[in-house]
């Protein structure tokens, strides 16, 4: 059985480096799609030496996410399951590494429900480099929430919808299986280019407005709405420390 994640990657130097050696460990095979980066992302990608990574390159085009989940998994002919992982997300299996849980499913189940968590930086986090070892508080309760991820089993037919929030074809979802530490934001720094990045490329594609709606709201913020909207999503009140 091979379970191949897939990914697109813009501008995520900080975190690239650890996610994907991560996912290499949980999983077969990585195929990440470039589109476009800047900040030594593609660099870093086209130098690693490994097999089980595949590295596409697509050009700065306007943003159709669901097109390129379709080219991913094409790439990934042959695979019994498909996780798709946002750069900053770290993906685990409850009780084992992702391919062997996602293994031992029963058959009647097509796809994985994997409950999210959104990591919180704060001034205390410790100067490590890798931010998924540096940012370990979350606010409780969010992995029940709308915004958990799903991994399936492809066929014909199956779509990923926007976010990998759900797949088509009311697929058999197992629970409890896989789960998500989720790091969007990692400073004020790169919270401020993320979402106004985000943004312009959301209007560029001409998404429909309830799409990416977070992003539009906030990165359309000024410099000083921006800071006080940090101090607002970093607040530490009712936050919990990873074990």
């Amino acid at each position: 059985m091979s379970v191949v994640a897939i990914s697109s990657f813009r501008d995520n130097g900080d975190v690239a480096p650890w996610v994907v050696r991560h996912m290499l460990d949980e999983c077969d095979a990585v195929i990440v799609a470039d589109n476009g980066s800047t900040d030594g992302t593609h660099e870093l990608l086209d130098d690693w030496r490994d097999p089980r990574l595949r590295v596409i390159s697509i050009p700065h085009e306007p943003f159709d996410q669901a097109a390129l989940f379709a080219r991913l998994v094409a790439e990934a002919d042959g695979a019994h399951w498909i996780v798709p992982f946002d750069a900053d997300e770290w993906w685990y299996g409850n009780g084992g590494r992702i391919a062997d849980v996602l293994g031992e499913l029963d058959p009647q189940f097509d796809a994985a429900r994997a409950g999210q968590w959104t990591m919180i930086p704060q001034p205390t986090d410790w100067a490590w480099p890798n931010p998924f070892q540096r940012i370990v508080h979350y606010r409780p309760g969010e992995a029940t929430g709308e915004f958990t991820k799903v991994a399936f089993r492809p066929a014909p037919g199956r779509v990923l919808a926007f976010g990998a929030h759900s797949v088509t074809e009311a697929p058999t979802e197992a629970r409890d299986v896989l789960g998500v530490r989720h790091y969007p934001f990692r400073s004020l720094e790169q919270a401020t280019y993320k979402l106004r990045t985000s943004r312009a490329r959301l209007e560029e594609a001409g998404l429909p407005p309830e799409l990416g709606r977070h992003w539009r709201e906030w990165g359309s913020l000024t410099d000083a709405g921006l800071r006080r909207w940090w101090r607002s999503w970093t607040n530490p009140v009712g936050l919990v420390r990873l074990p």
